[in-house]
Order: C-alpha cells, then structure tokens, then sequence
C-alpha cells in the first residue's frame, strides 16, 4: 500500500555524513526524517582521522567528549620512504599544535564515531530513523520534493538532503555527472588485535610509509586495543567489466621492493 507522509526535512543516507547533518540540523531545532538503505545502521572500514576542524565540530555537536572514551590521541605524524625507511618529516601534535589549533587530532574506529552519532541522534526527539528504505524516484515539486521507496512508502517534504555515499541516487537525481569514475587505486585494511602487531612506530605515532603509486598507513585505534593498517597501491590491471584486478597478488608485486617493516606489516593486512 501506497503511504504518503509530509515532512520538513528529508535526509536520503545514515551513514556518518547524513547522521552528522541531522544532528546539527536538530540542535538548531529543526525536524529531520532519515532514511537509511541498509537493514540497519552501520559503517564500513576501520579507521578514521580526525583533525582540529573537525574536532571542533564535534564539540559543537556536543559528542566529543564521549568520543573521548574510544578515541587515541597521537602525539606525531611521521612520514616514511616505502622503499628505504627513511624518515621523510614530522607532524608535532604536542602543545604548540594544540595552541594554534584549539582543538585536537585524534583517530578512532569509524564505527565507535557512527555508533556514538546514532545514539545521540535517536536520543533526540526532532529525529526519525528509519532502515531498509530504499530510495528510487524523487520528483521536484517546485516547493519541496517527493521521495518514493522500494515497498510503496512515499514521502513529501519541504527540503531533500542527500548524503547517500559514493552511489549516490540523489546526486545523478541533482547533478547528473554519471557514475563515479575510478581510478585505478586499491585499498587492502584490517584492524587487527595489539597482542598481534609485528611492528609499530609507537603509540603514539600515525606512520605514513610513501612510494611510487602505493602508501601505507598505521595508527592504533579503541584506546590502543586495535591497530589499524591500510595498503594502497595503483593496480595496472584495472578492466570496467570485471572485478578480477587488485589482487593479492598485486599487493605483493607492488609491495616487493618496499622496506622490510613494510613487507611484515603486509602479512597481518592481506
């Protein structure tokens, strides 16, 4: 059956954007219905940066405090030759950082930052959540939008966001740009228990190791219980029709020259 609801603000995708926004929307006291595709709530990936900006506005939100609980602080970012293991420069986050920027940097599982954005948003009585709608017509009203879902629950509303990821329904809807255009590069991450780490630069440290088309990137996470590591390399086998390239077997070739800290943080990612 065809139910059709009237709403002020309609926002399309639950992911950490479209919560985000409909917190902040909510704070200033306007009404937001969320629409999430997925049977419920939930985040890809492991790890995320949060830099000063971003801190700031978190705190505005009024959750950083609670992301305190998950959350690792690093003192220094390095950045690595891939190759030699040479120690290319540093990033300080220590005091004179946090004079000039206020506000801290700090990395966390993106899943504790969604899970801590879900609770407060469904804490809150100007937001609606709802899973398992599936977006697949929207029509300009002139005043508003009209919003169909797989299932036959239409909504009207006075606003339409769309925070629906990379495939984003809405943005072919407004934009029309086509599909996203790929480039080529693959991601291998995992966050793995800290009993289980071969090597670290410390726990204090994000670790950037750089070279030719690849990078690899580690940080602990979950207040140092996990720690995150993430591959990427450029694949040269990379075909529109298939999904047979970013082999593990690329992993390797790209890897094999990189130095040996690299090639042993390699075998707890793949």
């Amino acid at each position: 059956m065809n139910q059709l609801q009237r709403i002020p603000l309609l926002m399309i995708g639950g992911g950490l954007g479209g919560l985000a926004t409909a917190l902040a929307l909510s704070r200033k006291g306007y009404p937001v219905h969320v629409l999430e595709k997925a049977h419920e709530f939930g985040e890809i990936g492991a790890g995320i940066q949060i830099a000063p900006n971003g801190s700031r506005a978190l705190d505005e939100l009024g959750i950083l405090g609670e992301l305190h609980t998950y959350a690792v602080y690093p003192q220094r970012l390095i950045l690595v030759d891939a190759l030699s293991g040479e120690l290319l420069t540093t990033l300080d986050f220590g005091e004179k950082f946090q004079r000039t920027y206020t506000y801290p940097y700090f990395v966390m599982h993106r899943n504790d930052l969604l899970t801590t954005l879900l609770n407060a948003c469904r804490e809150s009585d100007a937001i609606t959540l709802e899973t398992n709608r599936e977006v697949i017509a929207v029509e300009d009203l002139g005043d508003g939008a009209r919003v169909s879902c797989a299932g036959g629950t239409t909504y009207e509303c006075n606003a339409l966001i769309g925070a629906d990821g990379l495939w984003s329904f809405l943005r072919n809807y407004v934009i029309g740009d086509g599909d996203p255009v790929c480039v080529e590069f693959v991601a291998y991450r995992g966050a793995i228990p800290m009993e289980e780490v071969i090597e670290t630069a410390g726990l204090d440290t994000i670790r950037y190791w750089i070279g030719p088309d690849l990078h690899l990137i580690q940080y602990p996470l979950r207040r140092g219980e996990l720690y995150n590591q993430v591959a990427v390399f450029k694949s040269e086998h990379y075909r529109a029709d298939t999904d047979n390239w970013g082999t593990e077997d690329e992993l390797e070739a790209h890897f094999a020259k990189t130095h040996e800290s690299v090639q042993r943080a390699l075998t707890r990612v793949k």
